[in-house]
């Protein structure tokens, strides 16, 4: 029997140390006689308090313990068996700023291995990143001729019903080509309570969502250094936030990473969703195709959707951080004119008739603005268009001018107007969106309006009394109208340029 006290050991090399205030082993030896072939040693490890520090890495586990039976039978055959065991040990990985704590193994190994031993375990009851905790996890761990298989589950205090299964195999022990797999599957129901993300980053502090999500990924590690892949799908989501009014509805995408660590996706991969309103904006039945090129660039391959009763589709663009310029063009087809007026918050307005054309959008130190986007009717195609509360052509002109009375006259006419072509310009000047409104035709009822010759102009005149009959008028109308009315997009903006 033996009993070795080693103090104050320290192990150092180039990339980090491992310390043990105090180091015991404790072992005995039943050997049997000298004409005999049999004999037993049993042994005893422990080490407390120990500290191991490596590239970032800091661990402290107060026990740690090895014990286990080194045997030789008649035949002197040698086998050993026993176990590794740790209780409330912790750590620190600073360079991806997390931790762990309440670290407990029981690990039995055996040498040499047989096709089944006796099965361990590993469970860790806090894992935090920056200032969140994650949850815990649980593991069983068993023995192979190669080296170790594990399973285990992560269940997340962060995303409620959010859940991780995973499986794997270290291959420790096969030389030369050491290597280790692991499976992961992540899932989270439809059904589940929705996720505020203002608690994952803090710039989308206000934003909910909600959804079934599932993702498998394929890692592994050798020799080589890491590889994988990894599939991600999204459906019946949902995304909103009061503050900025907006809501995503019907969500659903798929995402395929094939060549990590390579940040690369396959092409085409798809986005889609069933409703979408930003302020007073709404469109339905969009999409987007898009790649993910690597960690700094984001190709939208094509965007479409309907808004406005028609179709809009966009050109290629390619995002990246520290761009603070960037231009899209929305290429419309045969649009609502009278919805298009609404959803510009111009008027309120019905009716039918369609235009088409291109709005032309950029993004530029922080702010919106259109240029040079224009609408049409299709040649030989008129409508019909009906506006209320069109009391804002009135607006800022004092009454009884002669300008005042033709935007009256135009206000009248627009509440009931056939037109034989219209067109309409899309531009910003500043802050505020201008659209420039150009139609020709002739109301569908009598305006209550007479010409007069004495002063060469139309005056308004009473309900009950004769108005005039018009054959035809062209009509010129210009809208101005706050942009940070019209969409609530700067939250949104700040929030994607600091997660980038």
């Amino acid at each position: 029997a033996c009993l070795l006290t080693a103090p104050d050991l320290r192990i150092e090399s180039a990339s980090g140390s491992l310390y043990t205030p105090k180091f015991v082993f404790r072992g005995a030896a039943d050997l049997a006689e000298a004409d005999a072939a049999g004999a037993r040693i049993t042994f005893e490890l422990q080490a407390p308090n120990t500290a191991l520090t490596s590239n970032g890495l800091a661990i402290k586990i107060p026990e740690i313990s090895a014990s286990g039976k080194l045997n030789r039978d008649a035949d002197r055959h040698i086998s050993l068996t026993g176990s590794v065991q740790v209780e409330d040990g912790g750590g620190q990985f600073s360079g991806l700023n997390a931790r762990i704590k309440g670290v407990r193994a029981k690990i039995p190994f055996k040498w040499p291995a047989e096709a089944k031993t006796e099965k361990g375990s590993i469970s860790i009851a806090g894992l935090a990143y920056k200032d969140m905790n994650l949850g815990g996890l649980t593991t069983s761990i068993r023995q192979t001729a190669t080296g170790f298989v594990f399973e285990g589950r992560h269940q997340s205090s962060l995303v409620p019903n959010l859940k991780m299964d995973f499986t794997g195999e270290s291959r420790l022990f096969k030389v030369p080509s050491q290597e280790s797999t692991v499976r992961v599957k992540i899932s989270r129901p439809a059904g589940a309570p929705e996720i505020d993300l203002g608690k994952l980053m803090p710039e989308a502090e206000g934003f909910q969502i909600n959804g079934k999500f599932g993702l498998e990924g394929d890692f592994k590690l050798h020799e080589r250094g890491f590889s994988g892949s990894l599939r991600a799908d999204f459906n019946e989501g949902r995304l909103r936030s009061a503050q900025n009014k907006l809501a995503l509805e019907g969500i659903r995408f798929h995402l395929t990473l094939p060549e990590l660590p390579r940040i690369r996706s396959g092409p085409g991969q798809a986005f889609q969703f069933s409703k979408f309103s930003l302020g007073d904006l709404n469109v339905e039945k969009g999409g987007l195709d898009f790649q993910i090129e690597s960690a700094r660039s984001f190709l939208i391959e094509k965007m479409h959707f309907q808004w406005c009763d028609g179709q809009v589709e966009t050109q290629s663009m390619r995002l990246s951080p520290g761009i603070e310029d960037y231009r899209i063009t929305f290429y419309c087809d045969r649009l609502n004119l009278a919805k298009v007026l609404e959803q510009f918050g111009a008027a309120a307005a019905e009716g039918g008739g369609t235009v088409n054309g291109r709005i032309p959008l950029r993004y530029a130190n922080g702010k919106i603005s259109f240029d040079d986007g224009f609408l049409f009717s299709t040649p030989g195609e008129g409508g019909k268009i009906r506006i209320t509360g069109s009391d804002i052509l009135t607006a800022g002109i004092p009454p009884g001018t002669p300008q005042y009375v033709q935007m009256e006259l135009a206000s009248e006419a627009l509440k009931d107007y056939d037109y034989s072509w219209a067109k309409l310009n899309i531009t910003s000047q500043g802050d505020e969106l201008l659209l420039q409104m150009q139609m020709d035709g002739k109301p569908a009822r009598t305006l209550p309006f007479v010409y007069r010759k004495d002063i060469g102009g139309f005056v308004k005149v009473e309900a009950d009394a004769k108005g005039s009959k018009f054959q035809g008028i062209r009509l010129d109308v210009n809208f101005r109208l706050p942009l940070n009315k019209l969409l609530q997009y700067k939250n949104i903006i700040n929030m994607i340029q600091k997660s980038d």
